[in-house]
């Protein structure tokens, strides 16, 4: 049986409020009462403060990154993928590892 569950979103209780978020918040309230050990990933929000909950912020998954913001303009203006849009893939991918180590089962939202 899994017991180390990863969450994944762009952002998370109980920084931002919205509807995925509540529902992380309920998914973190059951795994934790269930003893399994939570890693939250996420770029903006956090401050979860649950026990058995390890938070992790990657801020290059917030979308409103300045990084983020300038690629996503220029992946729209030249209506394909550019050696930035890799670049940054490549660096959320590689702060993603290192968060994701030890984890058994990840919950991407």
């Amino acid at each position: 049986m899994a017991k180390n569950v990863g969450i994944i979103h762009y952002t998370a209780p109980s920084g931002e409020v919205g509807g995925v978020e509540n529902v992380i918040s309920a998914h973190i309230n059951f795994l934790s009462r269930m003893r399994f050990k939570v890693i939250l990933i996420y770029g903006t929000g956090g401050g979860y403060n649950g026990k058995g909950v390890k938070e992790h912020q990657i801020q290059l998954l917030s979308p409103k990154n300045p990084k983020v913001v300038d690629v996503q303009k220029e992946v729209l203006e030249k209506c394909k993928a550019t050696e930035s849009f890799d670049r940054l893939k490549k660096m959320i991918k590689s702060e993603l590892k290192g968060c994701i180590e030890g984890v058994d089962v990840c919950i991407v939202h």
